[in-house]
């Protein structure tokens, strides 16, 4: 059923209201369907998909009169989630003043063909207005455009419903079925009074395999909200907090709910974009239905959750280097308004002052963080990474390509423990603070950008640092720090391993302890550039030593008992 779906038989004349049956998908999209789930999720999921937030200086567009107004107060509405035209083709949306006291915008007349369906399918729903970012943002005020980013939790949150155009490659196909897009055939067919239906692909593979997915922006657009409606090539999937379901199949909605019928029962199939991942054994994000701020969970829950949607995100494209941190800070923005609130330097998350089990965890969060890894060992200098500069070396944000953590974690204890000394972070003014002053400030909006981190580390003496022949038929270089396996995953680097060691050898690249955890040890690999003076590098790449049973006595010895034979620590500035 995942990739081809079911063939189902069902009698013509059997029953509907209490049976599992495949649908025959009409060709154009019929609205009954979707409003039954909104009017089922309005009076039974409260607890789950009921928010009530107000949105300053919000604008919608008028679906009937097409004009773009302050959205009036406590007023319902849709979002749109889309992929915008490509690069070459994105530009300023035209949009028009009208004549009168308002002084209202209008939409220009020739819409794409997301958009203009997506007015129209908000019309069938009963519903007025719209919001859609390229109208409803003004795209030539910066100030503008900070603002609402600020805000895009509680814009997408706030919808009564987001509609998800996953059908082709970008807002210039329309939604299938619902204007001049049309849908892909269904196979089915009738003899005997018995008809054989195709269930036809399960959405969540077809919208998984789709362009929309591959995009920067729409993780925070699909997750923030509290209901989504797909639009694939061949029918519409529908999800909230509490269920999904999609046209193929008729589920009878009280069966399969709990006796409260606040959520579907375990047993179902978790949603697409909160829930359970498909592709992992365990659950990520607490009980298979739920909203995105679990209010039992402990601290760690949302630091592994804010780890798990920046690897996520990290693997998705953006058309500008400069939406590396705006693309995610609906995100970022709603867990610092958590049960237990995560901050962030950059995108470096740590735990902020007044919810800190213990007076250090803040800097191990920001440690363990900084250890970030592109998802690729050494592979001889072709990477698909590439520096984005408007940001620092330090934080993923900094890099394209799809970066990951190590499993920090052991149940609701965090493994990894800093090494670091005298931890500051150094604004561009070329001011220096700690992280408890710059939490303080930050909330403030009172902080020129942030620039470098400064603190003292061990030196591992290049001396340490071997290459090893390989076995393996990839033919990867097999790298050692003292007897220990070293993992290496580097950002940037164009020479040989033995480019590597020398450049380690003569102080151009450094491998700087920081961090170690029950087993395995944390480094980062930096670089010195041109005349900068030792002590200010940049992040190049990271490293994690391998835990191995010692031969003589069996027990198991990690890097971190060697520290002994590292020389002090030195003062670093990380640019």
């Amino acid at each position: 059923m995942w990739t081809n779906g079911h063939l189902m038989c069902s009698k013509t004349s059997m029953g509907r209201s209490s049976q599992f049956l495949a649908n025959v998908v009409p060709r154009q999209f019929e609205p009954q369907g979707v409003l039954q789930c909104l009017n089922y999720c309005n009076k039974h999921h409260k607890k789950l998909c009921h928010t009530a937030v107000e949105i300053p200086n919000l604008k919608l567009i008028d679906c009937y009169d097409r004009t773009i107004i302050l959205a009036p107060h406590r007023t319902r509405y849709v979002a749109l989630s889309y992929v915008w035209g490509t690069s070459k083709d994105i530009s300023l949306p035209n949009v028009s003043r009208e004549a009168g006291p308002t002084g209202s915008l209008s939409l220009p007349h020739d819409l794409s063909g997301a958009i203009e369906d997506a007015i129209q399918v908000t019309k069938q729903l009963g519903l007025r207005y719209i919001w859609i970012d390229k109208y409803c943002i003004d795209q030539t005020s910066t100030k503008d455009k900070h603002d609402q980013i600020r805000q895009m939790d509680m814009i997408y949150q706030g919808s009564e419903v987001t509609i998800v155009a996953a059908a082709g490659d970008d807002e210039n196909t329309g939604l299938p079925g619902a204007g001049s897009t049309a849908r892909k055939i269904q196979p089915y067919f009738s003899f005997g009074g018995i008809t054989v239906i195709s269930t036809m692909p399960h959405p969540h593979h077809v919208i998984k395999g789709s362009r929309w997915m591959t995009r920067g922006w729409t993780l925070q657009e699909s997750i923030l909200a509290r209901r989504r409606l797909v639009f694939t090539d061949e029918q519409v999937y529908f999800e909230c907090n509490a269920m999904n379901c999609f046209e193929s199949i008729s589920v009878p909605m009280d069966l399969v709910h709990t006796k409260t019928k606040d959520r579907f029962y375990s047993f179902m199939r978790s949603g697409l974009f909160n829930g359970r991942d498909e592709g992992l054994s365990s659950r990520i994000f607490g009980l298979p239905f739920g909203n995105f701020d679990d209010r039992t969970a402990s601290w760690s829950y949302y630091m592994r959750k804010y780890l798990i949607l920046a690897t996520n995100f990290t693997s998705r494209n953006l058309s500008f280097d400069s939406d590396s941190l705006n693309a995610f800070a609906g995100i970022m923005r709603h867990l610092e308004g958590a049960k237990h609130p995560i901050t962030q330097l950059l995108g470096i998350p740590y735990l902020q002052p007044f919810m800190r089990p213990n007076q250090y965890i803040h800097y191990d969060c920001v440690v363990a963080a900084l250890c970030w890894r592109h998802i690729h060992c050494w592979n001889g200098g072709s990477h698909k990474t590439k520096r984005r500069n408007a940001f620092p070396t330090w934080t993923w944000a900094g890099w394209s390509g799809a970066v990951s953590w190590t499993d920090l974690f052991t149940g609701e204890q965090m493994d990894l423990v800093s090494l670091v000394d005298n931890f500051q972070c150094e604004l561009d003014d070329g001011t220096s603070m700690t992280l408890d002053q710059y939490a303080a400030q930050s909330r403030c909006g009172q902080l020129s950008p942030l620039l470098a981190l400064k603190f003292s580390a061990w030196l591992v003496p290049p001396s340490m640092i071997s290459l090893h022949d390989c076995q393996d038929s990839q033919r990867t270089p097999c790298w050692r720090i003292d007897v220990f396996k070293l993992d290496l995953h580097m950002s940037e680097f164009e020479g040989s391993p033995g480019d590597f060691l020398e450049f380690l050898r003569i102080g151009k690249l450094s491998c700087i302890f920081v961090a170690k955890g029950w087993y395995n040890s944390y480094f980062l690999i930096l670089e010195q550039q041109g005349s900068v003076s030792w002590g200010s590098l940049r992040r190049v790449g990271a490293g994690e030593a391998l835990w191995h049973n010692d031969e003589d006595d069996g027990r198991p010895r990690r890097f971190a008992d060697e520290i002994q034979f590292l020389a002090a620590k030195c003062a670093i500035r990380l640019i």
